[in-house]
């Protein structure tokens, strides 16, 4: 079975435990800075732990699961942005469409400050 290795069983818990909250704390508003520094980290650990857990589950077939990670990692780094000037999160559902404006108060994210 599975799920009676106690290591996988670990890593679903550590997963659960500390993605969930903190996942809920990215789309919550405030701390843009932190946050900002923090997105790219957090996605990347997070793509490794999944990709180690259907590594773990599915053998072989995990690769393929790896590369479309590889896809995807990159692409949620990029679509969403955290504006300084009111301290709030903006995402795009898009695929391919940045967020360049802050939906809440008109911030232009290409511009630097």
């Amino acid at each position: 079975m599975i799920l009676s290795n106690p290591i996988l069983i670990g890593g679903i818990v550590f997963w659960a435990i500390l993605g969930t909250p903190l996942g809920f704390w990215f789309l919550s508003d405030g701390h843009s800075t932190l946050k900002r520094k923090l997105w790219p980290v957090f996605n990347i650990l997070n793509g490794c732990i999944l990709f180690l857990l259907c590594l773990a589950t599915t053998g072989r077939h995990g690769l393929a699961f790896g590369v479309c990670l590889l896809v995807v990692v990159p692409l949620t780094i990029r679509y969403m942005r955290f504006c300084t000037r009111c301290d709030r999160t903006t995402y795009c559902q898009y695929l391919f469409k940045w967020p360049n404006v802050c939906e809440h108060c008109g911030a232009d994210f290409n511009k630097k400050p």
